[in-house]
C-alpha cells in the first residue's frame, strides 16, 4: 500500500501550470490574500504575542543576571 502511494507521489508533477496561473492571477488583481484574512491573522497573532507577555514569558534575562553580587 505505501509503494503505491510513494509511486503516486513521484508521478507527481514539480509544480502544477493551472495553480500557478491561478495563483497569479488572484495576486494581480491586488486583494490577494484577502484583507479579511490578513486582519484575522494580525489578530490572532497579536493575542498569542499579549499571552505571551501577560504570562510573564522569558525576556532574556534569569534570576541570576538579576541578582547583585
Amino acid at each position: 500500500m505505501v509503494s503505491r502511494l510513494l509511486e503516486k507521489v513521484n508521478a507527481m508533477p514539480e509544480s502544477r501550470p493551472e495553480v500557478v496561473s491561478e495563483y497569479q492571477s488572484k495576486m494581480s488583481r491586488g486583494n490577494y490574500p484577502p484583507p479579511m484574512l490578513i486582519e484575522g491573522f494580525a489578530r490572532l497573532m497579536g493575542k498569542t504575542l499579549n499571552a505571551g507577555i501577560s504570562h510573564g514569558s522569558d525576556s532574556g534575562t534569569s534570576s541570576s543576571d538579576s541578582q547583585s553580587s
